[in-house]
């Protein structure tokens, strides 16, 4: 009797788990198919019965005229992306492979001191920097730019970056002939991964 109860409860959990979780993304979809009076009148979910489907918010979007354009922000969001991710993995890489291959001693300071100020950086909240990084954009004439928005990402992003492939260099043998480097490459692309996937919510 227990195992026949088993799967039961089991798939109604997974059922009402799988409502819940797809419960916002249906609102969304059918709000998006009800006129600016139907948004406002109340919630309703059934088409045809409740409210009746209109393509009106979608076309306002795609090109309407006083519509939103969506397509701008999105390539605008790729350019930074790609621009801070390469910038970042090259300059954190250079900064790596020294950490990594060579011994930095200044008094107390030593290499893994150094590491944990880069990644100390993620711990301090990013608000925190909202007025330098706002007094120095417009200093340089940069403010609601593409290139102001890549500085402050490689800004936030390059400690991860280091820290990441400080990591990846520890682990290739530090006697590696040049052209043991061509077998150890394939094995960084998940760093780079790890480090290319923060600024993208952004």
């Amino acid at each position: 009797m227990r195992s026949r109860l088993y799967p039961v409860f089991k798939y109604t959990v997974i059922a009402l788990w799988a409502c819940f979780v797809a419960g916002p993304f249906l609102w969304a979809m059918t709000t998006s198919f009800k006129n600016a009076n139907a948004v406002q009148g109340g919630p309703t979910y059934i088409p045809w019965v409740q409210y009746k489907p209109t393509l009106t918010g979608w076309h306002n979007i795609f090109g309407g005229a006083g519509g939103i354009d969506v397509v701008q922000p999105f390539v605008n969001s790729a350019v930074i992306t790609i621009a801070a991710s390469a910038i970042s993995l090259a300059l954190g890489s250079l900064a790596a492979y020294a950490l990594s291959r060579y011994r930095f001693k200044l008094g107390f300071i030593k290499n893994s001191d150094i590491v944990f100020f880069f990644v100390s950086q993620r711990i301090m909240p990013p608000v925190v920097l909202v007025i330098p990084f706002f007094y120095l954009l417009q200093w340089g004439g940069l403010l609601d730019s593409i290139p102001g928005l890549v500085i402050v990402t490689v800004a936030l992003l390059l400690p991860i970056a280091v820290w990441v492939m400080v990591d990846f260099f520890n682990g290739i043998p530090g006697r590696s002939t040049r052209w043991r480097c061509w077998t150890a490459a394939p094995r960084s692309r998940p760093s780079c991964g790890r480090s290319c996937r923060t600024p993208c919510p952004g």
